[in-house]
């Protein structure tokens, strides 16, 4: 799979503007989770997209989220951020063992059951979760969140590029040549998706801080993305189909704008039969930056 085409599901959050709360962490032989949690009351996980992105441009989101009823809990995915592994591998980096990972942590936590927001990639890897344990998932949010299959894939490389000035596209293309890519692989990834950020947001206004978090390495590993890539093919990642029986209820959001497309959350939608769906106008891939107002109103009125 192209790397120009496997970062475009990278997920961007907006940065902390406070102190965070104090990392946590859970570990065995293998992998150390951290975690942070804030506020108090029935929980909320956050998973943040990527994949191999840390949760670090997620702390403002999950601040605004949290509650004196609602704890908010934000962790690191595995290999990134400060969830450490001695050895980042194709036998470390699995998409099954990353379901475990949050099993895990709700099982630290001392939590029956969890209620779910899944941006982005971290959509799919909430509705992996919710597959394999759908007693433990009180509620699920989908928000801009990737298919329950991988067919989509292409054509969101395409929805992206259509989303570019000519100037641009032009140079995307020599960014993500093979000459370039052999040339200079990171400098190539990176001024690749420099040049994708005008895609992620409706108000432009955002784009400088989307390219700044885009090429953050020191948040994003694109080993760790594409190792999760491979393994979501190698798994044959399918969910369709699999939640007739999943009654629990799930919200999906996404912006009408948004790259991926109207065909995945109408997929998803139909996939869950207590789902509600809502489109919002004038607003791409990250719904709290193009209309927080709405985003935070149809979140919080579902899950209280």
């Amino acid at each position: 799979m192209k790397f120009s085409f496997i970062l475009l599901l990278s997920c961007f959050g907006f940065l902390a503007l406070s102190s965070a709360q104090v990392y946590e962490y859970t570990t065995n032989k293998e992998l150390t989770i951290a975690y942070r949690t804030f506020g108090s009351g029935k929980p909320l996980v956050v998973i943040n997209g990527g994949p191999g992105r840390s949760s670090e441009s997620f702390l403002e989101l999950a601040k605004k989220l949290s509650s004196n009823r609602r704890q908010v809990i934000l962790f690191d995915q595995r290999g990134t951020g400060k969830s450490h592994l001695s050895v980042i591998s194709e036998e470390t980096i699995q998409f099954p063992k990353m379901i475990e990972d949050l099993e895990r942590l709700r099982k630290h936590l001392g939590h029956e059951k969890i209620s779910i927001l899944g941006h982005s990639f971290g959509g799919m890897y909430a509705m992996a979760y919710a597959n394999k344990y759908p007693d433990r998932v009180e509620r699920m949010i989908l928000s801009a969140s990737g298919g329950p299959n991988l067919k989509n894939l292409n054509r969101v490389e395409s929805s992206v590029q259509a989303k570019l000035d000519k100037d641009s596209l032009k140079k995307y293309k020599f960014w993500t040549s093979a000459e370039q890519k052999k040339k200079d692989p990171i400098k190539s990834k990176l001024e690749a998706l420099r040049l994708t950020a005008p895609a992620y947001v409706f108000n432009k206004k955002f784009v400088p801080l989307i390219e700044k978090n885009l090429t953050n390495l020191v948040q994003y590993s694109p080993e760790i993305n594409l190792l999760v890539w491979k393994s979501l093919k190698n798994e044959n990642y399918d969910l369709s189909g699999k939640f007739t029986k999943f009654h629990s209820p799930v919200l999906v959001i996404d912006g009408e704008q948004d790259f991926l497309g109207k065909e995945i959350p109408a997929e998803l939608h139909q996939n869950f039969p207590n789902s509600r769906l809502e489109i919002l106008k004038e607003c791409s891939h990250y719904p709290w930056l193009d209309k927080p107002a709405e985003y935070f109103t149809l979140i919080n009125e579902f899950l209280d």
